[in-house]
């Protein structure tokens, strides 16, 4: 903000369209030209071995601190559940190969996401606008998860964007489906 001339701030802030700049706030990247987050995967170069150390290390460096990307960081949290289900393997010792080929897979997939842009404004603060919130949550026997949404209505005109997310591995220890509806809807009370 200091660079940003006063004429410029008392006016308005705006960014020229040219500027392809982007900066890195809160572990996420923003594009200021389009006023959206990215998201930039740097994944190593796999080694010849996939150990359960390897794996844990690859879900930590998937920051997504408002839950965007949240189907994708928990499909590998189910993907790490598999992993502690082996009993006796240690951090680096070789996951058996049907996990190796799953992981493969998967982490090479998430290049993907170095093309995904999340509009960062929700609504566009008209003053003749009507906003609602609404909160939906689910389970399944293997996960569960809440998401927050603002829907904004301005007369004939409906839009809803997405605010934030969050997903649980379901516990191992096998619960209930209704069990696990209830820790969804746990999870979107204090979400909200």
């Amino acid at each position: 903000m200091e660079n940003i001339p006063n004429e410029r701030l008392e006016t308005g802030f705006t960014i020229e369209e040219s500027s392809d700049k982007v900066i890195k706030t809160l572990g996420m990247f923003w594009q200021p030209s389009s006023d959206s987050f990215r998201f930039k995967i740097n994944l190593t170069k796999p080694p010849t071995t996939i150990t359960k150390r390897f794996i844990l290390s690859d879900i930590s460096k998937l920051f997504d601190p408002i839950g965007i990307i949240a189907p994708v960081v928990i499909t590998a949290k189910l993907i790490m559940q598999e992993v502690w289900q082996i009993n006796d393997l240690g951090w680096d010792e070789i996951v058996p190969e049907q996990i190796q080929v799953k992981w493969t897979n998967y982490r090479n997939s998430l290049q993907i996401l170095n093309h995904l842009s999340v509009g960062r404004r929700v609504a566009s603060g008209y003053t003749n606008q009507r906003y609602e919130m609404h909160g939906f949550s689910d389970a399944s026997e293997r996960a569960y998860g809440a998401c927050f949404y603002l829907r904004t209505i301005q007369e004939d005109i409906i839009t809803v964007k997405r605010l934030c997310s969050k997903s649980r591995v379901a516990p191992l220890k096998s619960i209930s489906l209704p069990r696990l509806e209830l820790c969804g809807a746990l999870l979107l009370a204090k979400l909200i």
